[in-house]
C-alpha cells in the first residue's frame, strides 16, 4: 500500500510502528504455534487412547460381576499408570470433550432437560475458548487495514 500510495493514512508515522509490531507479532505467534508440537502431541494422544481402549476391553467383562475391590484397585492403578505415561491430559483442557461425551452416551449419564441445554452451552464455550485467538487476530488486522485505507475508524 505504501508503494502505490493507497489509503488515507498510509503516510502516517504510525505505519512504520504498525509494520514493526506486526512483524514481531507474526514471529511470536508462529513460535508459539511451533512450540505446541502438534504432531508429537497427536501421536501421544493416539497411543494413550489405544492403551485406554485396551484397558476398557479388559474391564468390560467385570461390569456385570459383583464389586471386587482387588480387581478395582488393579484396574485403577493401570489406568493411572497409562495417564502418567503420556501426560497428554495435563497440557490440554478436555472439558468440552467430556461434556460432549456425556451427551452422546445417555445410557451412562442421566441428564435432565434443562441440564442438557446448559451442557450444550458449556461445550460451545469450551470450544470457543480454544480458538478465540484466530478471530481476535483477524479483527485486529481488519481494524488496522480499515484505518490505513479509510482513515479514522471508530473503535467498537
Amino acid at each position: 500500500m505504501q508503494a502505490y500510495g493507497l489509503g488515507n493514512n498510509i503516510q502516517s508515522p504510525l505505519v512504520g510502528l504498525i509494520q514493526a509490531f506486526s512483524a514481531i507479532a507474526v514471529l511470536v505467534y508462529s513460535l508459539l504455534i511451533d512450540k505446541n508440537d502438534y504432531s508429537s502431541l497427536s501421536e501421544k494422544m493416539h497411543s494413550c487412547a489405544s492403551q485406554l481402549g485396551e484397558l476398557k476391553q479388559k474391564v468390560y467383562p467385570h461390569l456385570d460381576n459383583k464389586f471386587d475391590e482387588k480387581v478395582y484397585v488393579e484396574y485403577r492403578e493401570e489406568y493411572h499408570s497409562i495417564l502418567k505415561l503420556f501426560e497428554t491430559h495435563s497440557t490440554n483442557d478436555f472439558r468440552g470433550d467430556y461434556f460432549r461425551s456425556k451427551l452422546e452416551m445417555p445410557e451412562n449419564y442421566i441428564i435432565k432437560d434443562g441440564d442438557w441445554w446448559i451442557m450444550k452451552l458449556k461445550i460451545y464455550v469450551a470450544y470457543s475458548i480454544n480458538f478465540i485467538s484466530y478471530p481476535t487476530v483477524f479483527l485486529i488486522l481488519s481494524w488496522v487495514l480499515c484505518w490505513l485505507w479509510f482513515g479514522a475508524v471508530p473503535v467498537p
